[in-house]
């Protein structure tokens, strides 16, 4: 399984192979989200997933909708926990986010782009990983434990995270006699059970994050795209990122 990775890359590092072109802005409607702080709290994740923790001072998306057991656990009151999309893609400690406001074909919804084991060109959000991550989010995701920040949280995480990435096309293997596999099939019905039962419709509102990393050469580097709940519509979240970006500067994690 290839991990996602924390590492700082200098330019002397950059290989041609590793390099890609500037966001395109064209792919669908993309808002400025500012800059994020990335991190992993030990006890939080497991293995090469999440749970990430997204923070930083110029990251301009409300946690508002987070409970108390998602949002802030890194000491960091604007900070929220989220799951990455894609298992071939790495990350970096601070990137660029952007709030995907569309499909790939341009009509409402949200999706990951540039990365995948899927999709190169882009991958929508799944209805179902939108589900679960907004009861992840709210702190109500049955059996998931909160609490334990020791092999119970750990466990947890492991178990939506590949749940996620089964339902992104990403990851297809696990043993369901297992107690993982158990738990994630348990939550794909879930997810399915709510939008059968008219519950949960489409992507609500979860939004992916397509990050970029620009590295000290000034070359964009697409990153991993994560997970979001966002308080409030595309049209006006725009607005609120421009004026909340405005004036901002970064601050590292402390």
């Amino acid at each position: 399984m290839k991990k996602i990775i924390f590492t700082i890359i200098i330019c002397a590092s950059i290989t041609v192979s590793a390099l890609a072109a500037p966001i395109d802005y064209t792919n669908g409607v993309v808002d400025d989200g500012g800059i994020a702080n990335l991190n992993r709290i030990g006890g939080y994740y497991f293995g090469g997933g999440g749970e990430f923790t997204l923070s930083g001072g110029s990251l301009a998306l409300s946690n508002s909708l987070y409970a108390a057991s998602t949002s802030g656990q890194d000491g960091h009151s604007e900070s929220f926990q989220t799951f990455c999309l894609e298992r071939d893609e790495y990350t970096n400690p601070t990137v660029n986010v952007f709030v995907s406001q569309s499909s790939v074909d341009g009509s409402a919804g949200s999706h990951a782009y540039k990365g995948g084991n899927n999709s190169d060109t882009g991958d929508d959000l799944d209805a179902r990983t939108a589900y679960l991550y907004n009861q992840f989010a709210m702190g109500t995701l049955s059996s998931y434990d909160y609490t334990d920040t020791g092999a119970g949280r750990w466990l947890s995480a492991g178990q939506l995270q590949a749940a996620i990435w089964y339902l992104e096309d990403e990851y297809t293997v696990w043993n369901p006699s297992t107690a993982t596999g158990i738990q994630v099939d348990t939550w794909i019905q879930e997810a399915q059970d709510a939008i059968d039962s008219g519950a949960w419709t489409g992507i609500g509102n979860v939004r992916v994050l397509q990050t970029v990393w620009v590295s000290a050469c000034g070359l964009n580097k697409y990153r991993q795209d994560f997970l979001y709940v966002t308080p409030v519509p595309g049209a006006v979240l725009l607005g609120m990122l421009g004026m909340a970006v405005a004036g901002v500067k970064l601050r590292r994690l402390a």
